[in-house]
């Protein structure tokens, strides 16, 4: 697994949505789903109106997706609702966003990760295969865009890239929560 550990602030966040949007990708959540059809993000006002539904989201792509991300009912009850099942179709690079919260009056980051799978099962070929280079390379693509613009730190044996608003937000006083 391919993976890059992040601390965001809310703006972090919302520069990676318009770096994901801009290169024509789509968020979508990892909620339960009413039926066995999911939504895909196309605006940052959509991403906002969801985003306190959930901290994971798929980052799919026409570009490296050979299929619709696999849904299952969650129960065998009718009227059940969905998920999306993680490295079935797609695929999809992943994001983990942590919401911020506060102990006393201080604010803290905790860490979130972009990530993808060096395999996944294909629902056109049945049966596990490499993920796609136009995956990988929008992911380094990503990567490089957060990096840019941020600075990585060390803390018990892991590297995290602080963002941009993330490292302001430290300067007035925010503290990150490193496991």
């Amino acid at each position: 697994m391919a993976e890059s550990n992040l601390f965001m602030a809310e703006n972090d966040e919302l520069d990676l949505v318009d770096i994901v949007l801009s290169n024509g990708c789509a968020l979508v959540p990892s909620i339960h789903w009413e039926t066995d059809e999911y939504e895909e993000i196309r605006s940052v006002d959509r991403f906002l109106s969801l985003r306190k539904a959930t901290n994971l989201y798929f980052i799919t792509s026409p570009g490296y997706q050979e299929s619709a991300l696999v849904m299952r009912p969650l129960t065998d009850n009718p009227g059940s609702k969905y998920y999306i099942v993680q490295r079935e179709g797609g695929p999809s690079i992943d994001w983990l966003c942590l919401l911020p919260y506060t102990e006393g009056n201080v604010t803290i980051l905790g860490a979130s990760m972009l990530a993808y799978y060096d395999n996944y099962w294909s629902v056109k070929q049945s049966r596990m295969v490499t993920v796609p280079q136009k995956l990988k390379a929008l992911f380094r693509h990503l990567i490089s865009e957060l990096r840019s613009h941020g600075e990585i730190r060390k803390a018990k044996a892991k590297s995290y890239i602080v963002c941009k608003h993330a490292m302001a937000e430290i300067s007035q006083g925010t503290r990150l929560c490193i496991d």
